[in-house]
């Protein structure tokens, strides 16, 4: 095994030449049609990329001898005979001649091409979990176990689930790490989680926009009034910049509302830098009261479309849902709040209705006059425009959606918190284009553990 077989090549091109003869036959027998073409060139992809993936794997062994020592005595390591072992990779099945090694001291045995892998526990390399993970990101396990069989990555339903948690594990640790070391340092872990080189191109003057919002998922509890199933909240934040195309990233998960922007301060500040932040949110107090302290420099700015929402409410409890004046307020409600002195125009207007006593639901007027006075602070919509700054968002509306009811909210299903928190997790991080991070560490956890071995007594 200490160099490539000199034949392995001219008995590849053998069986390549054999499946290229079948595919011709098949296909001068199709009758012109390109459905049993198509289902021959199926046949013929599949045979192909099971012997270009048995040659890698067996290549990879035979380059892979040297002089290993035993991690506990530290003595030198035998080579003891080998068995031949079905492996997974991101591009296929094929067979991985495993070397076996044995210590006559410890009398024990190492594979050390599984060892330098990943693979002691998995038949499944760290690039084929990974690419499992992405798909079952995507979509129901079932789906996805279909679409990877195309790809040659034979697994079921039920390994894909296992194999999202684990990577769903792999990057709630990773995200946590990153969390709790700035929350206890003050520094930003190297830990690279994103790809920064796309944020680094924006010119240093592009803002930096920021959002949190809650969404809900169907669990498996009955509901306490027996109609149905319980509902739980899970949160999703998001990082982007104030331009056309801007990279986002998103964080999601079920979190706690400080644990929350931890996270959220934690992946952004490598980002963004020393940008000038934005961060627009609803009128929540859970979500204003932790920026001003996670993030004290912001622009801090409710919404429009959340604050057109109370104008128009306020406008229906002064003057009734189906009366005209309340559906012009309705329907100019953004308009009227983006003008110069919108909201003192718009606060006026009430308290006049309220002083002449013809409000038809006047505590309704008063919440409403409240909501808006409290956040008015937030709402300096003709000065954020002129500034070319957002006061919208629909960026947040659209990571709730991508982050979670696009995955967890299909058809029937139905999560228990545990299984809802990796799976936010790990769509997040696919979202973000990110994984590969995560499992590019692992692979070099199992480099490390292999080196070990490699210094040889």
């Amino acid at each position: 095994m200490n160099s490539i077989n000199p034949n392995v090549p001219e008995s590849l091109m053998e069986s390549l030449n054999a499946i290229a003869a079948q595919l011709m036959g098949r296909c001068l027998s199709a009758d012109g049609s390109f459905a049993l073409v198509e289902e021959a060139l199926d046949k013929a992809i599949a045979q192909v990329r099971g012997q270009l993936v048995d040659l890698a794997l067996a290549s990879a062994q035979n380059g892979f001898s040297r002089e290993l020592s035993c991690d506990t005595c530290r003595n030198r390591l035998t080579r003891w005979g080998g068995h031949s072992r079905v492996i997974v990779t991101a591009h296929g099945e094929g067979r991985l001649p495993v070397e076996r090694w044995h210590c006559r001291w410890c009398n024990k045995d190492v594979y050390p091409i599984l060892v330098r892998n990943g693979l002691t526990d998995s038949q499944y390399t760290i690039g084929a979990r990974r690419v499992i993970a992405e798909e079952a990101a995507e979509a129901p396990y079932a789906h996805a176990a279909r679409r990877l069989s195309v790809r040659g990555i034979i697994v079921s339903a039920t390994q894909v689930d296992q194999i999202a948690q684990e990577i769903g594990h792999w990057r709630a640790h990773e995200e946590e790490c990153a969390r709790a070391y700035l929350m206890l340092s003050g520094r930003d872990l190297a830990l690279p989680l994103h790809d920064k080189s796309a944020w680094e191109r924006v010119p240093a003057h592009v803002a930096g926009v920021l959002s949190v919002d809650g969404g809900k998922v169907r669990s498996t509890t009955p509901a306490q009034d027996g109609q149905g199933l319980e509902w739980f909240e899970t949160r999703a934040g998001v990082v982007s910049l104030n331009c056309d195309e801007a990279p986002k990233v998103f964080v999601a998960g079920m979190k706690e509302p400080d644990k929350l922007f931890e996270t959220l301060l934690s992946q952004s500040r490598p980002l963004v830098g020393k940008r000038l932040l934005v961060f627009v949110a609803d009128g929540a107090r859970w979500i204003w009261d932790r920026v001003t302290q996670f993030f004290p420099k912001a622009v801090q700015v409710l919404d429009i479309y959340h604050a057109a929402e109370h104008v128009g409410s306020a406008a229906r409890a002064c003057w009734g849902a189906e009366s005209e004046q309340a559906n012009q307020w309705v329907s100019s409600a953004r308009r009227m709040l983006m003008q110069p002195g919108g909201l003192a125009s718009v606060l006026r207007e009430l308290c006049q209705c309220l002083k002449r006593g013809t409000c038809v639901d006047a505590d309704q007027v008063k919440m409403e006059m409240r909501y808006l006075w409290t956040n008015r602070g937030r709402m300096h919509y003709a000065q954020l425009i002129a500034q070319g700054l957002p006061i919208g968002s629909g960026i947040m509306e659209s990571a709730i959606k991508q982050t979670s009811s696009q995955r967890l909210r299909q058809p029937g299903m139905m999560w228990t918190r545990e299984r809802a928190n990796l799976m936010l997790r790990l769509r997040a991080a696919c979202l973000n284009d990110s994984l590969h991070f995560t499992t590019q560490r692992h692979e070099a956890i199992a480099a490390k553990q292999f080196k070990v071995y490699a210094k040889a007594a």
